[in-house]
């Protein structure tokens, strides 16, 4: 009987830990490069996990000049490390995801802290980069 509640418990807190993400996050943030930068007055992303899949349901910026949207995609969790197939292509710890594309120059990192997200997209080109940050609250 004791084994059995520790086991629960345990998955109880392994639960609450993974569902910090999850949900529909909205904010504000600035845009950068070398020679400028620009209010983000829209940001959103949303999240959901299932088992063993990390979901990016979505979500996007809209900036001054420049907005992008996120697809729906899932991520494989194996471990602390994110996959799609066989390619690594992040990390997910307890209150950081980041998923990168080293050829593309390309990083998403996703900090909770605070119970806000603290969410920084770059992209870096030799000299050239681009980044967009942003603080989200979570909407419940």
């Amino acid at each position: 009987m004791s084994f059995l509640m520790v086991f629960v418990l345990t998955l109880l807190t392994w639960n609450v830990s993974a569902d910090k993400f999850q949900g529909l996050w909205n904010g504000k943030g600035r845009a950068l490069t070398q020679s400028r930068k620009q209010n983000c007055h829209d940001v959103e992303m949303r999240f959901a996990i299932q088992a063993d899949t990390f979901i990016l349901r979505g979500g996007h910026y809209n900036c001054e000049t420049i907005s992008a949207e996120y697809p729906y995609y899932r991520f494989q969790i194996k471990g602390q490390d994110l996959y799609d197939g066989d390619r690594h292509v992040g990390k997910y710890l307890k209150d950081r995801v980041v998923i990168f594309s080293k050829s593309d120059g390309f990083e998403l990192s996703l900090v909770i802290k605070n119970e806000e997200l603290y969410f920084l997209e770059s992209w870096i080109d030799g000299e050239d980069f681009f980044q967009v940050k942003a603080i989200l609250s979570k909407n419940e």
